[in-house]
């Protein structure tokens, strides 16, 4: 779990992370082109060719690779997260918790339709958007949100931690369609959270593009 003195720097820790930029075309995958998205894209697109060849990186071939592995996966884990079939329920929380796991049963009732139902609850919109401040918060959604999941949500077929993994885009990927939250915040708390969470299973796997199984396809 996440400490709280980590929160304050959750966008200088992933900001170059491959998490990150696997979470932006993911993102541009599952949501309709978008003026904030794209003038995220196109100013990090500008800054890392600089960067990269300035400092003798990868070429603008390389590079043009380098965003089709990219595509490949969120491909990928867009079709693992679509393969699963969230059974709405309504559970009874009170206390701190509370806000958490309203949280969590919008995004399993509402699926990408988040941000609409969220606008109807005025009470929640200003917790919603000063609570995820922290990363800790975050957090918290995120693993009450897998730990939610069903062996009847997920297809037999599918590997338990891949699909968690696609979650985890998935429900990044909602929560930046909350109006008036900074994406890039957001994104780098759902960068923070595979780095902390699956880095060492893909790690130990041999690396994103074989715990997908793209790596035949994209080289």
């Amino acid at each position: 779990m996440a400490k709280e003195e980590g929160d304050g720097n959750v966008q200088d820790f992933s900001k170059d992370s491959f998490e990150l930029r696997l979470l932006m075309a993911y993102i541009q995958r599952r949501r309709p082109p978008d003026k904030q998205l794209e003038q995220s894209n196109a100013n990090r697109e500008t800054v890392e060719t600089h960067s990269e060849l300035t400092n003798g990186g990868p070429q603008p071939a390389m590079l043009e690779s380098k965003e089709k592995d990219l595509g490949a996966m969120a491909q990928k884990l867009t079709e693992i997260a679509e393969s699963v079939h969230i059974i709405p329920e309504y559970l009874e929380t009170d206390g701190d918790e509370d806000d958490v796991q309203k949280i969590v049963e919008m995004l399993r009732e509402y699926g990408d339709r988040l941000n609409e139902q969220i606008e109807r609850n005025h009470a929640l919109v200003q917790t919603l958007r000063n609570s995820f401040e922290s990363y800790s918060f975050f957090a918290k959604v995120a693993d009450a949100f897998l730990k939610r999941l069903s062996p009847a949500e997920i297809p037999s077929t599918q590997d338990n931690k891949q699909t968690k993994l696609a979650l985890i885009c998935e429900i990044t990927s909602r929560l930046t369609a909350i109006d008036n939250h900074p994406m890039n915040q957001i994104m780098g708390f759902g960068a923070k959270y595979l780095q902390e969470h699956f880095s060492s299973w893909i790690n130990t796997q041999g690396g994103y593009e074989k715990v997908l199984g793209v790596e035949e396809e994209v080289h």
